[in-house]
């Protein structure tokens, strides 16, 4: 039998929405028959149809999609041995560029004193439906990170929207939807927090001081509701002065790398609340509806063990490093402060939280009467122990809650040998750990930012573990928009502006390459690796230029190592304290060889893309013939 077991729309399986002019159409095809496959498929879409041998990212290419639309995506196809398939999909389109009807709201009398992170701001909007409200769309973004409340009830699932970009060029904004809202008075609330906006950063220098308010002095909020009512009649309700706001809700701190303090004795309804303000921003970025992974709940640990420190401490082992949050439900009294550390390790008993530097991994909470439960939203941590006081182990449902990007598990490798099943083990976990919305060098101390040196190495493995198309997508065109002028990549991604510098570093450098690559290998999407072909070619022009001898014979021409002032041999197995832990590796050697490599890349994916690559065959011919008389 002959099937066509799923249509993708964007990488993504229904629901989709999407602000893509020219989505991309994948459909998977299975047989029960020997040696079959695909002869041809047809695939239709807004009146619009092509016939293709490709199941992989056809674009469409038909009449202009409308914004706030729903779509039918239909797929015909033939199998060598002339069986017939047919499945059908939908996807929606989201603003595609129309503007929001509300503007930019924030707090103008709050602000943050660097370093800190600011306290999470509340923001509410009262409304009155005469009837019933067949569906509300809530369409929202905001500069910090948010959950979304409807009469008290949290609407969205997922971790940390909206996500991590370059602020100055792309903002995504997320839809949550509503269906039979009765008539009545309802209440609208966002709980934005710093998040990466506008929370703490560190690595700054080799002081480890932190910084805040980057792109943001303060949070805003900017979103519109699209109501349509059972009769057909639609309200628009956009963000503007008619919205309150306040910082004196129960979630009184939030920070990625200190953790939340929650107050259950607060509540929204007596905090005091005020009118909002219309917000400028600094930045003015390109809106478009998600186009990575959100950051979802993957799983719950129940802890395997539960000892007493020399402290008093109580500390549970979940048996696993994760990045994550706990989950608790206990019966409280009013007052009552109950704190939680996070550590990977334990040494003599205690939790080890010397690797963590500044950072304070903590959860204070403090209880109101009765029974309660909490888990926070704001922040996450990464942690096998917990360390409980306040409340004894026995008066506590402790958990904790695997979070990371919603990444599909499309690999696997086992064999006879227990010792390279748990290296497949630890690389897969050592990806869902760093993947949280960004691809991050650690989920636990306090930097977990996007080092391009980590994933331009990881990403083959990464590739053959999960499906990352949305995921390095997004992550690639933060990095095409952050790239110099004269081709040079930042070390980290997204860029943390005043603090990281724009730098040509091998193997940091070439995730502009590798990385693309990997994921073309993945999913043969040559409309990725045409739209990062020109980042590519800028970063591999850099280095030409960087070592060319223009001065030298022809033949010369290159007769000089790429050099380079970055990392070399990063934590190499040689004594750490000399030169930052760059190891004794020429680090000549490594450019060079890296330089080759890239040549190499750029190559293969020019051929494919139809480009004419003569020019870097010559200069991969010069520099291979220097780095082997060289070294």
């Amino acid at each position: 039998m002959f099937v066509i077991s799923e249509i993708r729309v964007e990488h993504q399986l229904a629901p989709v929405i999407t602000d893509n002019p020219n989505p991309r159409f994948s459909f998977m095809v299975e047989s029960d028959r020997r040696e079959d496959s695909l002869r041809s498929a047809c695939i239709r879409a807004n009146g619009w149809e092509t016939v293709t041998t490709d199941s992989a990212c056809v674009v469409y290419d038909g009449p202009a999609l409308s914004p706030f639309g729903t779509y039918t995506v239909e797929v015909e196809a033939e199998s060598s041995h002339g069986e017939k398939a047919c499945a059908r999909t939908q996807f929606r389109t989201g603003r595609l560029g129309v503007p929001f009807a509300g503007t930019w709201i924030s707090d103008p009398a709050y602000s943050i004193t660097s370093p800190e992170s600011p306290v999470p701001m509340c923001f509410r909007r009262r409304f009155q439906t005469e009837n019933e409200i067949r569906r509300l769309q809530i369409y929202v973004t905001a500069m910090g990170i948010y959950d979304l409340y409807l009469d008290g009830k949290r609407l969205n699932e997922d971790y940390f929207a909206p996500g991590f970009t370059n602020y100055e060029a792309d903002l995504q904004y997320t839809v949550q939807e509503v269906s039979g809202l009765p008539a009545g008075e309802h209440e609208l609330m966002a709980v934005v927090a710093g998040g990466w906006a506008v929370g703490r950063t560190t690595h700054v220098d080799n002081t480890n001081k932190s910084k805040s308010g980057l792109t943001a002095p303060r949070q805003a909020l900017l979103c519109e509701l699209r109501l349509e009512a059972a009769d057909g009649r639609q309200e628009v309700i956009g963000s503007d002065e008619r919205f309150e706001v306040t910082e004196e809700t129960a979630w009184r701190f939030a920070d990625w790398y200190d953790g939340e303090i929650y107050d259950a004795r607060k509540s929204a309804g007596t905090a005091a609340w005020r009118l909002a303000a219309v917000e400028k921003l600094r930045v003015s970025p390109k809106l478009s509806v998600r186009y990575g992974l959100p950051v979802t709940a993957q799983e719950v640990l129940e802890p395997l063990s539960w000892q007493q420190a020399q402290s008093g401490e109580w500390i549970a082992d979940f048996g696993q490093n994760i990045s994550g949050v706990i989950s608790f439900r206990l019966n409280g009294k009013g007052g009552q402060e109950i704190v939680f550390r996070h550590a990977e390790a334990l040494v003599n008993g205690e939790l080890y939280t010397q690797n963590l530097r500044s950072a304070q991994q903590k959860v204070r909470y403090f209880c109101r009467d009765g029974e309660q439960a909490y888990s926070p939203r704001f922040t996450y941590m990464g942690f096998r122990y917990v360390g409980l006081s306040g409340i004894g182990k026995d008066e506590i449902d402790l958990k904790a809650v695997v979070i990371h990007s919603n990444l599909e598990r499309i690999g696997s490798f086992r064999c006879s040998d227990e010792d390279l099943n748990q290296l497949q083990s630890n690389l897969t976990w050592s990806g869902r750990d760093n993947f949280v919305d960004i691809p991050t060098d650690c989920p636990q101390r306090d930097e977990r930012q996007g080092w391009t040196g980590d994933i331009a190495l990881f990403s083959p493995a990464a590739c053959f573990n999960f499906e990352m198309s949305r995921f390095l997508e997004k992550w690639l065109r933060d990095l095409s928009s952050e790239q110099s002028a004269a081709g040079a990549i930042p070390f980290v991604i997204p860029a943390r502006k005043g603090i990281t510098p724009t730098m040509t570093t091998s193997c940091w450098g070439d995730s502009c390459i590798l990385v693309p690559w990997a994921l073309y290998r993945s999913n043969a999407d040559i409309v990725m690796l045409k739209r990062q072909y020109p980042t590519m070619k800028k970063y591999v022009d850099g280095l030409i230029d960087r070592c060319r001898d223009a001065n030298a014979p022809e033949d010369r021409e290159f007769a000089r190592p790429w050099t380079t002032e970055g990392f070399g041999d990063w934590l190499s197995l040689e004594d750490l304290s000399r030169e930052h832990g760059v190891g004794e590796t020429d680090r000549g050697l490594i450019a060079t060889a890296y330089l080759c490599y890239g040549l190499q890349v750029l190559i293969k994916s020019g051929l494919i893309l139809g480009y004419d690559v003569s020019w870097y065959e010559y200069v991969l011919k010069n520099v291979t013939a220097f780095f082997r008389a060289e070294y």
